[in-house]
């Protein structure tokens, strides 16, 4: 991933991270750090204009 600010990564990068959160959180966890982690997919989701099942859909 290149260094640099989020609005010049590629799209395949923020798939990259988007995969690894995902991979980080347990199936129906309400601990802090899934809440966490939870927050953030939604922002990635939101930064590309999609919504969180559509992301999830991608990573499929």
């Amino acid at each position: 991933m290149p260094a640099g600010t989020p609005d010049e990564w590629l799209f395949e990068d923020w798939q990259l991270i988007t995969r690894a959160l995902t991979a980080a959180t347990h199936e129906d966890c309400q601990c802090y750090e899934c809440d966490t982690i939870d927050a953030l997919l939604g922002d990635i989701a939101h930064y590309w204009d999609f919504d969180e099942n559509e992301l999830a859909q991608l990573l499929h």
